[in-house]
């Protein structure tokens, strides 16, 4: 205890008390004899207005100061080591030295003496968690953890919050943490108040630092598959990771060992990213591009149909798995407008699987213009040659293609294949599309039955009695061509005991003559007969009239519906109004 009698002492001293031998505390009377410090009355304090004896207890100014250890761990043996940080608690000791007051004072009478209320504002606390650690230093956001008289306080960019509401995800911020300084704030403290402050968690670094791995989310969601770009600097160069269909992130870039300068991962739905990195990277450099999207709900009576059926963003799979797909890509090649019989041209693109040749209008050229080899990537015009018919100049279409079978789909547009593809497709002018398959394919017939008369139905065995004329396909059988043939039901119709009619069931009739003829209409999209059937096989006679010839042919073209509906509606601005498909045969022919 110090003691200093002045003759000068008056109720309402001003005390300036040293406790710390760095800064100067001022205490005030209240009039009767107590010292007030801050609003608070500092017990066993007292001052005598006669003699002038001030009693001050140290205990009163022996204030805990919060004391950051660092200590450095490994989790097991020959782990990486790291710097841990954890608090204590210590108390000043300082000797209390009582300076005279520099200002006259004077006095005031007892009976002027009076209380008064005064309102304090709650001030702040101010602690360095990075105390004694070497320049340059940081501190790691979003890593750090304390706890503040007793109640758990979490930091995220920068901010301090404690009561956190798991429900509604809220919660009360009471303080801020710079990660340069190291310094954190609390906010709010009462004057007379310093609550124990623990470091429960924290990372911070030294030095330049960087980062091999690293996760964060978009600042929304969900994210347009395949427009989330990532970018970050490895050597002072710039890498760019681009997001694929299946939510994949990699660089074009690869290392020596032949690996990806940036690898890692996208959820489109959350938003969420991680991706690492072949070398550490400054967590400061990384910057992200995404395109975000969002979903407005469609009407059923402007639509014109049940939105209900439709996919969440409107786009409806086209494939399926088990659905067989071509995958093709064409390059054009300009073979000019000089053209002799038996020139050879060399075409740029090697192991064709398709050449064509178009003229200027897009005429295609007849393929007995010309003989194509695949092997050599060239052509060759026949002799005689004649394109008086076409268009100049030409070009040749040259076409990568190949078949393959889906095994898996996804609403992002990708297709996982059954087989690996033969060839490195380029992006452009490559279109995957749908193929109808038909299988093997042969031409074939039933053999003929004869009945007396016909009685209008379409049937396939005989309705009635046999004729008296004898057909014979087993010497002279029918002919079928894969050029001519369709699948049909046929008729032959006896006008008179020689004269014939051919009918079929829906074509309806398409041939007449006698039986010194061959049997042969033809068929209009090929030229070629739908079926030849010699005039032998009618043999010596016996036929009348309204006799019949029952049979039926399978052809290997196979029928295909082509149904495209689209709904009415008005082009937007600047939209290409040009539209349409191509259809294509393709398939091996084995002559038997």
């Amino acid at each position: 205890m110090a003691n200093i009698a002045s003759a000068a002492i008056s109720a309402r001293t001003t005390v300036a008390v040293n406790p710390y031998s760095a800064a100067q505390v001022k205490l005030h009377d209240d009039g009767n004899g107590g010292l007030w410090q801050n609003g608070s009355r500092v017990e066993g304090a007292s001052v005598n207005y006669e003699t002038g004896e001030i009693r001050i207890p140290k205990q009163a100014f022996k204030h805990g100061l919060n004391i950051a250890e660092y200590t450095q761990k490994a989790l097991q043996q020959g782990a990486p080591v790291y710097e841990s940080v954890s608090g204590s608690l210590k108390t000043t000791t300082d000797v209390i030295v009582i300076a005279p007051p520099n200002a006259q004072v004077s006095w005031i009478s007892s009976p002027d003496t009076r209380r008064v209320s005064v309102n304090v504002d709650n001030g702040s606390q101010i602690f360095d968690i990075l105390q004694d650690v070497p320049y340059p230093r940081a501190a790691v956001l979003n890593s750090w953890l304390f706890e503040v008289g007793g109640k758990e306080v979490f930091e995220r960019d920068g901010v301090l919050y404690q009561d956190l509401n798991v429900r509604t995800g809220e919660a009360k911020a009471i303080g801020t943490l710079n990660p340069l300084s190291g310094k954190v704030i609390l906010n709010e403290v009462a004057p007379d108040r310093l609550p124990e402050i623990k470091v429960l968690a924290g990372i911070y670094t030294t030095g330049d630092f960087g980062v091999k791995t690293f996760t964060g989310h978009t600042a929304a969601a969900p994210i347009k598959p395949r427009s989330f770009y990532v970018y970050a600097e490895i050597d002072g160069k710039q890498i760019v990771g681009e997001s694929l269909a299946d939510g994949k992130i990699q660089s074009a870039e690869v290392g020596s060992d032949g690996k990806k300068l940036l690898d890692g991962t996208i959820d489109y739905e959350t938003g969420f990213f991680k991706f690492d990195t072949h070398k550490p990277i400054s967590p400061l450099s990384v910057r992200y591009s995404a395109v975000s999207q969002a979903h407005i709900p469609l009407s059923a009576e402007r639509l014109g149909i049940n939105p209900t059926r439709l996919p969440s963003d409107g786009r409806v799979p086209i494939f399926r798995a088990g659905d067989y797909v071509i995958i093709s890509n064409a390059k054009i090649h300009d073979l000019g407008s000089t053209h002799s019989a038996g020139q050879t041209i060399k075409l740029p693109r090697e192991n064709c699987d398709r050449v064509c040749v178009l003229d200027a209008d897009g005429k295609h050229v007849s393929a007995d213009k010309y003989l194509d080899n695949l092997d050599n990537s060239t052509i060759t015009w026949n002799t005689p040659l004649d394109l008086g018919d076409y268009t100049l100049p030409l070009k040749a279409v040259m076409i990568w293609e190949e078949d393959n079978r889906v095994v898996g789909t996804d609403i992002s547009g990708s297709l996982k294949l059954q087989d690996p593809i033969s060839r490195d497709y380029p992006i452009e002018n490559t279109y995957v599309s749908s193929a109808v398959v038909g299988g093997d394919l042969q031409t074939r017939f039933t053999e003929p039955f004869t009945q007396i008369n016909w009685h209008g139905v379409w049937e396939d065995a005989r309705n009635g009695n046999p004729t008296r004329g004898v057909l014979n396909v087993k010497d002279y059988p029918l002919v079928l061509t894969s050029d001519g043939a369709i699948e049909e039901r046929w008729r032959i119709e006896f006008r008179s005991p020689t004269q014939i009619e051919v009918y079929g069931e829906n074509l309806g009739l398409i041939w007449d003559n006698d039986v010194n003829t061959d049997v042969a209409p033809i068929n209009p999209a090929t030229d070629q007969p739908y079926f030849t059937l010699p005039k032998q096989a009618f043999g010596m006679g016996g036929w009348e009239a309204g006799n019949c010839i029952r049979f039926n042919t399978f052809g290997t073209m196979m029928p295909v519906w082509f149904l495209r509906v689209i709904q009415p509606h008005k082009s937007a601005r600047n939209q290409d109004d040009s539209d349409g498909f191509r259809a294509c045969l393709r398939g091996n022919t084995e002559i038997l």
